[in-house]
């Protein structure tokens, strides 16, 4: 398989390179709770290897169903993460997770984590499968607890201090595979893995973030519409809350695909707006621009060729109009 890599990131910190040589499980206690968790050292970090599930202010089961929190742990709103980890252990930063992925070898495409697939372009989707079996090889072992409502199908991590519209680690197990960062980590509820506190963190993580910063000037995103924005019309029984989710689930891959324009077309930024007619069974059946003012007709087209792949959920009966606009900008 021929994979294309913008970045590599090596990580030699102090002339030390980590490397992995097998899973090193242990567990720990909780003292709050009792609650006993297993943890995995990852090159020099010490993972916990389920999600947490502290009955924090705030926090929910998958579903709200307490069974689903003894098997996915809880999930967490963005707002509120000061104090959640047990003693000696914290929230992870995107550092945390930039050298998680470097130890075990998940390159950085575009920006994204992942794995290329020959079929596609390079950047456009990533096959998260090939990211997510390193990770449980090296006994991380991934619960796809998803947003409480698509148990099953992904799993969003916190990563701490993103900013605000980048609070999460969207992982998903099918061809939309996922990177670092995603608009809308504000209102959601995502799963968190604690990372145990050491000294000499604060140092490696500002080194591997001056890297991976100097590597990717070009800070692409792209705001993921509110139920305001959309205008929706038909006779099935899709909700706009229904519609939301699944933007929030699929505009990392629209902002794959800003991100490789970019650099081509560094002024790119702009408002698409896009009507999808969406068929009982979820399918996108036609999708077409209604407006655009990036001036840009081939990126135009990439954005509507993405969405037509789309999936949202089945109803009985029924067909949705879902008119929807897309902004594109550039972060300071």
């Amino acid at each position: 398989m021929k994979t294309v890599f913008q970045i590599l990131l090596v990580l030699t910190i102090f002339s030390v390179t980590e490397s992995f040589a097998g899973p090193q499980e242990k567990t720990i206690t909780d003292s709050r709770d009792g609650r006993v968790y297993k943890t995995v050292k990852i090159g020099s970090q010490v993972w916990m290897a389920e999600n947490l599930n502290y009955a924090a202010e705030g926090s929910t089961c998958p579903k709200n169903k307490s069974s689903n929190c003894k098997n996915y742990g809880r999930l967490y709103n963005v707002n509120s993460l000061d104090g959640l980890c047990p003693q000696h252990f914290r929230v992870p930063g995107k550092e945390d997770w930039l050298r998680l992925f470097s130890v075990l070898g998940i390159k950085e495409v575009c920006g994204n984590f992942g794995y290329e697939e020959e079929e596609v372009d390079a950047c456009d989707y990533l096959n998260w499968k090939k990211a997510v079996k390193k990770l449980n090889d090296a006994g991380f072992n991934i619960k796809y607890a998803g947003e409480g409502y698509d148990i099953g199908e992904s799993a969003h991590f916190v990563a701490k201090g993103l900013g605000s519209d980048d609070e999460v680690i969207f992982w998903a197990d099918d061809e939309y595979a996922s990177d670092y960062g995603g608009n809308g980590g504000q209102t959601g509820t995502y799963s968190i893995r604690c990372v145990e506190v050491k000294d000499e963190d604060d140092a490696i993580n500002k080194v591997l973030k001056d890297v991976h910063d100097n590597a990717t000037k070009l800070k692409g995103s792209v705001k993921t519409p509110s139920e305001s924005d959309i205008k929706m019309s038909g006779g099935s029984s899709l909700s706009f809350e229904d519609i939301v989710k699944v933007l929030r689930r699929y505009t990392p891959g629209l902002r794959h695909i800003y991100k490789k324009s970019l650099k081509g077309n560094p002024q790119l930024n702009g408002t698409v707006t896009l009507k999808l007619s969406i068929s009982s069974s979820g399918e996108v059946e036609r999708i077409a621009v209604v407006s655009s003012t990036t001036g840009a007709d081939d990126f135009d087209d990439e954005i509507k060729i993405s969405m037509s792949r789309w999936k949202f959920f089945k109803v009985k009966s029924g067909r949705t109009t879902v008119v929807v606009p897309f902004t594109f900008f550039q972060e300071n």
